[in-house]
């Protein structure tokens, strides 16, 4: 029987902030014979908001009691109570998680946006929901071949490449519409630190306070559309391209064989009104021209580019309908200690798994953590044996947190076996959250909600926060 709960995506962006509230349906999608396997159904976006300039104090601080007001007025106007969510994520993506202030906003947001809504921040989660959102990993299953996506907002670039529907790789470059602000007479207003590489190398002058030079706007633009198309053909970079990334450098083996683009500034890719002087740079940045140059370089190149579901809304359709993962319907669960939130996962074992050495393994990592409040997490046999298991609870059992909750996620389906097995040990933790179907890893955290349809909602997250700039 299927069942519906709502969500909602909060995207705080360099440029602008929106949010959307969604209905996702869960049920059952097997067959009569098959093992259950509950998923979510259908996706259907019940609201969205204006897309509002993301509000700041000054330029490294973000205006919290606006954002706050801002998420207010999206709840009247959608109609929908904060109680009545189930599930979702509030994303602060670009440079504004660069803000001194982005972690408290984060909190805020999530105190404030529902219960069981998760505030996170990461290039890399935000290009895999920005590829969602926009349709890339969709397509992906759909059609033989690599589907890149890059979506491209104010101050980032955020790339994910899909295969059958499976992330191949993700990665972020410092590429965006407002790293260049002018007014309206072409006078400089801010240049982004993070370009100054890039134009030095390339002999490019734009001096805040002066005029600039249409021609070397053009150049500057240029120069970032030829970083994106040697990613994407394979090409190498120059030193000063690659100090463009963000945290690490894109796969060097995993090329696409289309692409599609997202974000504020793949409205002027996707577009034909030439860009040709100030006047058309209509919000005071080079994001129009940024875009025109990035269509020409890839018609140019011969790169294959493919119409995309979502452009400016993708990041944030992607939170409010796409963040969702749901563990199976074979797990065992103490619902009186859900939710939780921010979870750290200690991924037990770097290589091959010897369930002998489980606690061995894990006891260090979980020193590390705060009351040893973690996500034990392994992939576990596809069909383990009844002496695995209880060699896997035997480890398992002294593992609890100082509040004597074990919480345990497996790959592979066996996790109701293992919580009884769990259970049934001497000296047994006082609750206990067992899931499977849940692919995890070290640097990741967790969230999981309480039961809904007979399934555990559960959402991953890479908290990635950078030193304010």
């Amino acid at each position: 029987m299927a069942q519906s709960i709502l969500s909602i995506g909060i995207d705080i962006g360099t440029s602008t902030s929106q949010m959307i509230i969604s209905r996702l349906t869960i049920g059952d999608s097997s067959g009569m014979f098959s093992k259950a396997d509950v998923r979510v159904l259908r996706r259907e976006v019940l609201y969205a908001s204006p897309i509002r300039f993301t509000p700041l104090l000054d330029g490294s601080t973000i205006d919290l009691p606006a954002l706050k007001r801002f998420v207010d007025e999206c709840y009247r106007s959608a109609g929908v109570e904060r109680s009545e969510v189930a599930t979702g994520a509030a994303i602060i993506t670009g440079e504004a998680a660069r803000k001194q202030n982005a972690d408290g906003v984060l909190n805020a947001l999530s105190e404030c946006a529902g219960e069981f809504v998760v505030a996170t921040a990461g290039a890399d989660l935000e290009g895999v929901l920005a590829g969602m959102g926009a349709g890339a990993c969709a397509h992906s299953r759909e059609r033989a071949g690599r589907f890149l996506n890059l979506d491209i907002g104010g101050g980032t670039t955020n790339a994910a490449i899909f295969e059958n529907g499976a992330l191949l790789d993700s990665y972020a470059l410092d590429i965006g519409g407002r790293l260049v602000r002018l007014a309206a007479d072409g006078t400089v207003l801010y240049v982004s630190d993070r370009l100054k590489p890039l134009m030095a190398w390339r002999g490019i002058g734009l001096d805040p306070g002066r005029r600039a030079d249409w021609c070397e706007l053009v150049r500057l633009c240029e120069a970032m559309a030829e970083v994106l198309s040697k990613l994407c053909r394979g090409e190498a970079l120059e030193d000063a391209e690659s100090a463009l990334f963000i945290g690490h450098a894109a796969k060097a083996d995993c090329l696409p064989d289309r692409c599609s683009f997202s974000g504020g500034v793949s409205e002027y890719v996707y577009g034909n009104a030439p860009v040709a002087d100030f006047e058309q740079l209509v919000f005071g940045d080079i994001g129009p021209l940024l875009g025109q140059c990035i269509r020409e370089r890839f018609a140019q190149d011969g790169i294959a580019v493919q119409p995309t579901e979502e452009r400016i809304r993708a990041t944030v359709v992607g939170a409010g309908c796409h963040s969702l993962r749901l563990s199976g319907s074979t797990v065992i669960c103490d619902a009186e200690a859900l939710p939780l939130r921010n979870r750290p996962v200690v991924r037990v074992f770097p290589g091959e798994e010897d369930y002998s050495r489980l606690a061995e393994l894990a006891q260090p990592a979980l020193a590390r953590c705060e009351g040893r409040r973690a996500c034990l997490w392994f992939r576990g046999p596809v069909s383990p044996g009844y002496r695995q298991i209880l060699e896997m609870a035997r480890q398992l059992v002294a593992l609890a947190d100082e509040e004597g909750l074990l919480t345990v996620a497996v790959e592979n389906d066996f996790a109701k076996a293992l919580g009884m097995a769990i259970r049934r040990m001497d000296g047994a933790p006082r609750r206990l959250i067992c899931l499977d179907r849940i692919r995890l890893d070290m640097g990741d955290y967790i969230d999981i909600a309480r039961p809904v349809a007979g399934v555990v909602p559960v959402v991953i997250k890479t908290l990635v926060y950078e030193t304010p700039s």
